[in-house]
Formats: structure tokens, C-alpha cells, sequence
């Protein structure tokens, strides 16, 4: 029994293996590029990037000793997987930052008209 293959088949055998290694190369490049600056349980790759800067208000006293009080304004620098956020609050007149801490999401309010 001789099996003999026409020039198509021939070209099949040969580029469809290539083909799929250049796929699967190209996805571990990806899937590397996503993850290589994720930290252990550190998930900021699944954060929505929208919520990132928005003007907030402190809606509690929990952070009194640092320095952040209730109804301080601050900005969104962080979001965490866990629905927490890294708010940064400063001096409205001077500039200069008040403190820096993580807080729930029911603890700020978002002062823009998209709610977090």
C-alpha cells in the first residue's frame, strides 16, 4: 500500500503544525504580558481602570489618627480586587497630602455623577 500525497496535503503536514506553534508561542507571550507584574494576591488586573482618580469623600472617622477625617476629599490612586480602594487626601488650599489609606467602598462616596 503506497500512500502518496498530493502537493496540498504536503503543504498541509507541513505549515498547519507551524501555524499552531506561532498561536500557542503568541499566547504564552500574552497570558505572560497580563500576569508578569501581578504580585501574590494581587488581582489589579481585573480592576476597572475608570474608577482610577475619581474625587471621593470620606464617609467615616475610622482613619482619624491619619490624619483623614470625615468629609475629606481625596482621589482613587488603587483599586483592589476586593472591592477596597487606596485613597490618597490632601489639603484643598495647599496641595499637599493629608494621608494615604485603604478603604471599603461604603466608606467613600464617589463626588462624580458615575457612582463606583
Amino acid at each position: 500500500m503506497s500512500s502518496c500525497l498530493n502537493p496540498i496535503q504536503m503543504l498541509m503536514m507541513i505549515f498547519i503544525p507551524i501555524f499552531l506553534f506561532i498561536v500557542v508561542i503568541l499566547l504564552i507571550k500574552w497570558l505572560y504580558r497580563g500576569f508578569r507584574d501581578v504580585k501574590k494576591n494581587d488581582f489589579s488586573f481585573f480592576v476597572d481602570s475608570e474608577k482610577l482618580y475619581k474625587e471621593v469623600t470620606l464617609l467615616t472617622n475610622k482613619y482619624e489618627k491619619e490624619g483623614a477625617l470625615y468629609g475629606v476629599k481625596g482621589y482613587i490612586i488603587e483599586q483592589y480586587a476586593d472591592h477596597r480602594y487606596e485613597v490618597e487626601f490632601s489639603n484643598p488650599q495647599t496641595g499637599e497630602s493629608i494621608a494615604q489609606v485603604v478603604v471599603s467602598e461604603n466608606e467613600i462616596d464617589c463626588n462624580e455623577e458615575y457612582p463606583l
